[in-house]
């Protein structure tokens, strides 16, 4: 286990306090089905699953399951902010091991490649339209 860099700490912070004070207050428009990031998705190998419970992940590589009731783009983003700001994301080598927890139930669980989870959040804040 290795801690985070600076840059990481920064993209972290960036993308909490983005949340923070834009998406959560106006979360409409993202498109988890947009054909650019279901083309991303499948070209690096990326799995995002919102269908199955969290606590079913195997250690899948590039893999993230969570738990969804809206915005399929927004919740992964709060699931990533949350484990940030919880301490639950472990660098392991290049992937990030990420873990989500609300009121002692697992909402997230994966592991994806460090350079991976920033293409993806870029990629997930490109299909916002306005």
């Amino acid at each position: 286990m290795n801690p985070l860099s600076d840059r990481e700490l920064l993209f972290f912070t960036k993308l909490m306090l983005r949340y923070e004070t834009e998406i959560k207050s106006n979360p409409k428009g993202y498109d988890i089905k947009s054909k650019e990031l279901t083309r991303f998705l499948r070209a690096k190998g990326i799995t995002l699953d919102y269908k199955k419970r969290p606590e079913l992940y195997r250690g899948e590589k590039n893999t993230v399951v969570f738990s969804s009731h809206g915005s399929r783009c927004v919740d992964f983003i709060r699931h990533v902010r949350n484990a940030f700001a919880h301490g639950l994301v472990v660098k392991q080598g290049n992937t990030y091991e990420l873990s989500d927890i609300y009121r002692k139930q697992l909402t997230m669980k994966g592991s994806i490649g460090m350079n991976l989870l920033k293409e993806l959040i870029t990629k997930i804040e490109t299909t916002r339209k306005q």
